[in-house]
Formats: C-alpha cells, sequence, structure tokens
C-alpha cells in the first residue's frame, strides 16, 4: 500500500503544480466532497445513467474517487502485493469493475467535477469489458495499479492528464495510437501484456517508465511489433530497465530525450532508424539477441543519437549505424556483438558520422564495418578480440573513411 500511495502522490504533483489553473476552474464544484456528499452525488449520477444497476466494488470507487483515496480492496495484504502480475490475477477474480462504468466515471462532465485532483486511484480490480477512453478528454490522473484487463484497453486520440497501469495484466489489445499524455506512461513494476502494446505517433510529456515490465505479445505477422512506438514523441525518459520482450521493439523516426535499457533482455530486435535521441541510448549489461538472422540485433540506420553507450552486452545480430550521426560518442566496451549474416558485418556504420568511436574490452564476431565513416574527434579500437568469418572481408574496414591520420591504426 506504501508504494502505491506514494506512487499515486506523485503522479498527483505533477497535476497539481502543471495545471493548478485549470484545476481550480474544473473542480469549483468538487467543494462538496468537503462535507462528505460528493460520493452519494456520484452514485446518484451513476444511478440514473446505468439505471440502478451499479456494484458494491463500483459504488466504492466512486466514493473513493470523490474522497481523494484510492480504492484497494485488498490493501492489508502484503502477501498479494509482493509478487505482480500473479496477485493481480489472484486479487481480480472476485473483485471485478465493469468498464463501462469506469469509464463514465473519467469522462462524464457532471461526474468529473466531483472527483479531487489527485484523480481515480484502483488496485487489484479486474476491469470487465474493453476500457474504452478513445478520443476522450480526462481531466485528472489515472492510476490502476495491479488490475487485470481482460478485454483489453483503448486509448487512441485520447487526451490524458496521466497513466499508471504499474503492475497490471493486458490480456487483449493495448491500442494507445495517436494518444496524447501530458505527464507520464508507467507500464511497470512486473506490468505484463500478452498482447501487441501499440503507441504509434503517441505524445507523452515527461516518461514512459517500462521497468521491469513483461511483454510478450509476438504476432504472426511478419514485422509487426510486440512494442509499437514507432514516431513517439516522449520529452523525458524511456526507461525500459529489466524489461523481458520478445519480438520487436520498435522506435523508428521516435524522438525521445534518453533511453535506458539497463540489464534488459530482448529476445528479438530494436528499431531506433530515423529516431531522434537528444541524449543517450544506454546499454548496460543488456542482451538483444535476434533470433532471425536477416534481422538486426539494434537497427539505428540513419538515427540521430547524442551518446550510444553498449557496456557489458551482448548482442546477436547485426548493430547497424549506417548513416547515423552520433554527435558525442560511441562507446562500446566489455561487450559481445557476434553476427553469422555474411552480408552484413557485426557492427556496421558506413557513412555514419561519430565525433568520439570508441571500442575497448570487447568482442566483436563479425567484423566492425567503418567504409566511409567520419569520426571528427577520436578513435579508439583496443584490448579487444576481432573476427571475421568470412575471408573476403577485412575484420575492421576503414577504407574510405574520414579519420584524421594521427588516429588511424591501418
Amino acid at each position: 500500500m506504501d508504494v502505491v500511495s506514494s506512487r499515486f502522490k506523485r503522479n498527483a504533483s505533477f497535476y497539481y503544480f502543471a495545471f493548478l489553473p485549470v484545476a481550480l476552474l474544473l473542480f469549483a464544484d468538487s467543494n462538496a466532497a468537503a462535507d462528505g456528499g460528493a460520493g452519494e452525488k456520484l452514485i446518484q449520477l451513476a444511478q440514473m445513467k446505468f439505471t440502478n444497476d451499479i456494484t458494491a466494488n463500483e459504488r466504492k470507487m466512486f466514493q473513493a474517487a470523490a474522497n481523494g483515496e484510492v480504492f484497494d480492496t485488498n490493501s492489508g495484504d502484503a502477501s498479494l502485493s509482493s509478487n505482480p502480475p500473479n496477485s493481480s490475477v489472484a486479487r481480480a477474480a472476485t473483485n471485478t469493475i465493469r468498464s463501462d462504468r469506469l469509464g463514465w466515471l473519467c469522462t462524464d462532465s457532471e461526474a468529473s467535477k466531483l472527483i479531487t485532483p489527485l484523480g481515480i486511484r484502483i488496485s487489484g480490480m479486474s476491469i470487465l469489458g474493453d476500457f474504452d477512453l478513445g478520443s476522450a478528454n480526462v481531466l485528472f490522473p489515472l492510476g490502476m495499479h495491479e488490475c487485470t484487463f481482460p478485454d483489453g484497453i483503448s486509448l487512441e486520440h485520447a487526451h490524458l492528464i496521466s497513466l499508471d497501469l504499474g503492475g497490471s495484466w493486458v490480456s487483449n489489445h493495448f491500442r494507445a495510437n495517436y494518444t496524447k499524455i501530458d505527464g507520464s506512461l508507467y507500464l511497470d513494476r512486473g506490468f505484463q501484456a500478452s498482447v501487441p502494446i501499440s503507441l504509434y505517433r503517441a505524445t507523452i510529456g515527461e516518461d514512459l517508465i517500462c521497468d521491469d515490465g513483461n511483454f510478450n505479445g509476438v504476432t504472426n505477422v511478419e514485422d509487426y511489433a510486440t512494442f509499437d512506438a514507432a514516431a513517439i514523441n516522449i520529452g523525458k525518459q524511456f526507461g525500459f530497465r529489466r524489461v523481458h520482450l520478445i519480438g520487436i521493439l520498435d522506435c523508428g523516426d521516435a524522438e525521445i530525450e534518453d533511453v535506458d535499457f539497463t540489464e534488459a533482455t530482448i529476445t528479438g530486435s530494436i528499431n531506433f532508424a530515423l529516431a531522434k535521441i537528444k541524449g543517450e541510448v544506454h546499454f548496460q549489461t543488456s542482451h538483444v539477441l535476434s533470433d532471425n538472422s536477416q534481422t538486426p540485433a539494434l537497427d539505428a540506420a540513419q538515427s540521430e543519437i547524442a551518446v550510444l553507450r553498449i557496456k557489458d552486452s551482448q548482442f546477436r545480430g547485426v548493430a547497424d549505424l549506417s548513416s547515423a550521426n552520433i554527435s558525442k560518442y560511441f562507446d562500446c566496451s566489455g561487450s559481445y556483438l557476434s553476427n553469422t549474416n555474411s552480408d552484413w558485418y557485426a557492427l556496421e556504420a558506413t557513412h555514419a558520422v561519430f565525433d568520439s568511436f570508441r571500442i575497448e574490452n570487447s568482442t566483436i564476431s563479425g567484423g566492425i564495418n567503418l567504409l566511409e565513416t567520419t569520426v571528427n574527434s577520436d578513435i579508439l579500437i583496443e584490448n579487444g578480440y576481432f573476427i571475421n568469418h568470412d575471408t573476403n572481408k577485412t575484420t575492421v574496414n576503414i577504407g574510405l573513411s574520414d579519420i584524421p591520420k594521427s588516429l588511424r591504426s591501418d
């Protein structure tokens, strides 16, 4: 309960400071909560809307939203909050809310006036029916911790303040294409999706945090991503720490401040082609294991990245930096990069531009291709083990590259 509360408070603080002028206007009528009447009024509105078809859990949800409280059906049982998402399934077996009631609470103009700026905060429930906020404008933060969504989530073209789904489980669709979130989106703390995540052209003002998440919604459609964040715009950090993903993570043509893959395991591939990363893309003790010799482990062709750091990590499959612009430095240390496809080197950087290029204490099985590459400042390749099984290729190809003579070691 402490973790849940702290997370909800953090999200609410963003709302208070960023949207206080709007909040004062939109929630002018919410002072009814002070005398305990807001909850009862919400229930009365819901009864009129749904012809008295309101369950006990839904009634409690309305009351909690009006009182600025977390609706947690099992707040005193630590055993059920220590191991999501399995705990979510156990708790949600008997704890249900219908999605149309929750959706109405999020979007109805009269109901919204009775909800405090803390927003709707729910823990340990199963949301039955497609949770559909498509094209909706939700005026307060949403938090659903350790909840299950057996019938999916639809957020396409919605405008949200923030959305926290930490520890939750989605076993049907997750569609958030073109969604705008002013604050942060959390898919972390054991979040699990057995279906593809779709955030195509979404805009997230602050962070997209997926730490400790599990994404295994592999499809039979070739090149269809498990996690589709193509053309996404993230104002701050994309956190993918300790994530397990099977399939494709697609961030092609994205605009992001920083990306952190620390201890992530990707059984498949990562696409950053044409992406613009203003800060750093960081791999630390990460594993990117392409299961298709025709698919790069990392495709960052034609990307613009300030810093690309690969430390103590393993890539199986080509790391493609062709025509990329690494404006500060590329640093690969203590890592193992391998590629068995004879058409590519393990590290492809043809026509790329680097300010600084460094590979130290690493094993590169499949060679390095720096054909017609530009390095403006310094290049260092040392204390490594470099192998190329194709006798027709040089192990480190720097032909026609623009590298200061003082730095070359042909």
